[in-house]
Formats: structure tokens, sequence, C-alpha cells
């Protein structure tokens, strides 16, 4: 089963209890495989050993008592990627989610592999920011995570979506 041994992969890269990371391993493959980010859907599809709503809840719980450390997934990440000659192509951006009325604005960091950005860090920007602008302070703190993951010689260009 893919999910059995990308958790394989996850336990020798995340120092994370494993019961987390059984839990994470299934959503990623979950997420990836049909295509949608809705916990009931993805219980529902997802499951063979397990009960529906046993994984469901197993789902919710992953979300509601962890906090998931950014700091160790860009480290993942990063792990799995060839790193090019040059350096690392980084690019920040915003973007903007709608949950309900709720708009969430995230200040993300991303290292540029051929045409695709994938985030190594991000921050949540808060509620009151001005149509989810970010400022210095945001984005110094963003780039302070991304420096404990990223080696400031290792980086090639940094870009600014505008």
């Amino acid at each position: 089963m893919l999910a059995t041994h990308l958790t394989d992969v996850l336990i020798k890269e995340l120092p994370w209890n494993k019961a987390r990371l059984n839990c994470f391993g299934i959503l990623l493959v979950a997420v990836i495989r049909f295509r949608t980010v809705n916990l009931v859907k993805l219980a529902a599809e997802a499951s063979n050993d397990a009960i529906e709503g046993s994984l469901y809840r197993r789902f919710q719980n992953f979300f509601l008592r962890f906090s998931m450390p950014v700091d160790d997934i860009g480290r993942l990440v990063l792990s799995k990627l060839p790193k090019p000659s040059e350096g690392w192509t980084l690019a920040v951006d915003r973007t903007n989610w709608k949950f309900g009325k709720t708009h969430i604005n995230i200040l993300a960091f991303a290292v540029l592999v051929g045409k695709v950005a994938i985030p190594v860090s991000w921050i949540v920007l808060p509620q009151k920011t001005k149509r989810g602008n970010s400022n210095f302070r945001d984005r110094k703190a963003v780039m302070k995570r991304v420096l404990k993951i990223i080696s400031a010689s290792d980086i090639h260009v940094l870009t600014i979506r505008g």
C-alpha cells in the first residue's frame, strides 16, 4: 500500500509520533489520489481496513490536536529535491483562500523546481491585515524560518510575485 510506504519514509524523516505519521501518510496519499481536502470524502474513499467513521475521527484529531511544525515539512521537502548547482531559487507569494466567509491569507516562501513552486515555509496572516497584504515584519518572520532550513549561501535568487 502506498500510504504504508510513505509512512516508512516519513518515519525516517520526521521526529513525530508513529501513529501521527501513519495518519499523515494516509491523508497525503488520499488528498493526492482523490483530489479533495474534504475529510468526510477522504475518509470514505481511503477507508479499507479502518471503519470510515474511525478514520474520519483520526483525520479530525490530527488537525485538532497537532500543531504541525512547518520547519519539519520544509526540511522534508528540501531533502527530497535535488539542489540546483547554482543554489535555490526562492519565490515569495501570498495566497488567499476562503473558508465560508472567512478569508485565510497565507504568505509563503517556495523553492522553484522547473515551473513549479513548492512551499517550504509559510505563515497565516492575521485577519486584521489590509486585504491580506503582508508587511515587513511578516516577511522577515518567514524569511528567518527559511534561513533555519536553507543556508543563505545556498540561495541563488529571491523573487517576489507582484
